[in-house]
């Protein structure tokens, strides 16, 4: 039995991110884990990296700051930036998939900010 490829592959949905004013960097993987309530994007292996830690994963916008317990660390080569302020709002929450923005304040090295948008995240 001949079998039909499959026109409607899996959505791996999209994680872009920029440093400071510079060009947009696209994920070559992200997902979440609901029981850690924790998105992360992944470049080039482990090289660049954003994990968000956050109170939850529902739709909404989360403060993140060490107040609230959200927070963002952002891998680039071999320098760890932490977020000191900043936003996320979580657009969209369903069907296993998150989609939502964010922009951080950067400590740590020389970046200062970064910022992001991605859609449909699935869950892992």
């Amino acid at each position: 039995q001949t079998q039909t490829p499959n026109s409607n592959p899996l959505n791996k949905g999209t994680y872009t991110w920029k440093e400071g004013s510079s060009a947009y960097i696209t994920a070559d993987s992200a997902y979440y884990y609901a029981a850690f309530t924790t998105i992360f994007a992944f470049k080039t292996g482990l090289i660049n990296s954003v994990e968000i830690n956050l109170s939850a994963l529902s739709v909404g916008s989360y403060s993140i700051s060490s107040a609230t317990g959200n927070d963002l660390t952002y891998v680039t080569s071999s320098t760890t930036y932490t977020a000191s302020s900043g936003s996320l709002t979580i657009t969209s929450a369903a069907n296993s998939k998150v989609s939502g923005n964010f922009s951080a304040t950067l400590s740590g090295g020389t970046l200062t900010a970064i910022t992001g948008t991605f859609t449909d995240i699935l869950q892992r």
